[in-house]
């Protein structure tokens, strides 16, 4: 593909575009997040491909990431014209690197994979067990964990999986496996691994408290989000609740917590960050949701001034909206025991 044809369009169509990484990406305003109120600092980033990767877009605000299809692209600009060369070598692009990928799909949306498996009662699974519980505030048991897609070693996921090819090096999956706990995504392409002990691990690598583990080296993240399993009843006249927090200990808390663990026709999911239009926007795409209301569990640092951009989106399509806040002293978000939640609520 001609990157640099593609560079060019990008600069053309977006006014505050400019180019970064050593002329590898374009960095613009998010339009699925609304993105920073800061004019001159966007988060939204297109890289324009290479040899082995086609062009692929991340947003550091919202989560949002994928491959730069004509489609989304379109949507970008507002579904205002694509150049027909553009067009061509993008399908084309995609068309020739994806097959390559080690990504693997046996169906339409979800990769097939074991999550229930024996896990060992030792002393570092006890540990692990013992730490959701308490930040949840709920005896879990390690049925309940495999019941949720909680992962509580990697390595032992990806072995009763058959995985031998791994996307991390030996010694940081050593160390992802026994200091974090993991949450398979919707797709049961990812794991978000949360890191449970407080002090540096590798402070250089993986330093962070939570790190996303892309199980099949996949080229899009449009689904990596946690989402709890629950059953739903597209035909029932009841509606279908889309209740969406920010972390995984926040979802989990808000099941058990809020909900006395209903699952019927409620979904839990995890938009990791701030990214809730996104995560509403993957929903509706893929799973033909129709008679649903959306319920928003933002962490106290959200203003309203910046829910309002998602709020606003969402009322657009006829769907009603209700924001939930925990107001108890001192917390900023759901993922404690109920004694330290004060739920209030309030619809937009």
């Amino acid at each position: 593909m001609d990157r640099e044809k593609l560079k060019e369009f990008l600069l053309k169509k977006f006014p505050e575009a400019k180019v970064v990484s050593g002329g590898k990406e374009v960095n613009i305003k998010c339009r699925l997040c609304g993105d920073s109120r800061k004019g001159s600092h966007y988060h939204f980033y297109i890289s324009l491909g290479n040899e082995v990767e086609p062009p692929m877009y991340k947003c550091f605000h919202c989560n949002a990431g994928g491959l730069l299809t004509v489609s989304f692209l379109s949507q970008l600009l507002n579904f205002d014209i694509i150049d027909s060369d553009i067009a061509y070598e993008l399908n084309e692009e995609i068309k020739n690197k994806v097959k390559y990928s080690l990504y693997r799909k046996p169906n339409k949306f979800i990769n097939n994979l074991i999550y229930h498996y024996p896990i060992i009662d030792n002393d570092i699974n006890r540990e692990k067990l013992n730490y959701i519980s308490e930040r949840i505030g709920y005896n879990f048991t390690y049925n309940d964990l495999m019941e949720n897609k909680i992962i509580l070693n990697l390595g032992d996921l990806l072995y009763y999986n058959n995985i031998i090819q791994y996307t991390r090096d030996k010694d940081i999956m050593q160390k992802l496996n026994d200091f974090f706990i993991g949450f398979l995504s919707l797709d049961n392409g990812y794991v978000t691994l949360r890191k449970y002990i407080n002090y540096d691990i590798y402070p250089d690598k993986i330093n962070t408290r939570y790190v996303n583990y892309n199980i099949f080296n996949s080229i899009s993240g449009t689904m990596r989000y946690y989402c709890i399993p629950t059953q739903c009843n597209l035909l029932s006249n009841e509606p279908i609740h889309i209740r969406i927090g920010e972390g995984c200990f926040d979802i989990l808390s808000i099941l058990y917590n809020l909900n006395n663990n209903n699952r019927y026709n409620n979904i839990y999911i995890a938009s990791n960050g701030k990214g809730y239009y996104n995560v509403i926007k993957v929903l509706l795409e893929n799973f033909n949701l129709i008679n649903i209301i959306i319920h928003l569990y933002p962490d106290n640092d959200v203003s309203q001034y910046e829910l309002q951009y998602f709020i606003d989106k969402i009322k657009n399509i006829g769907i009603n909206v209700y924001i939930h806040r925990n107001s108890y002293p001192g917390e900023k978000d759901f993922g404690v025991p109920i004694n330290k939640i004060q739920e209030s609520v309030y619809k937009v």
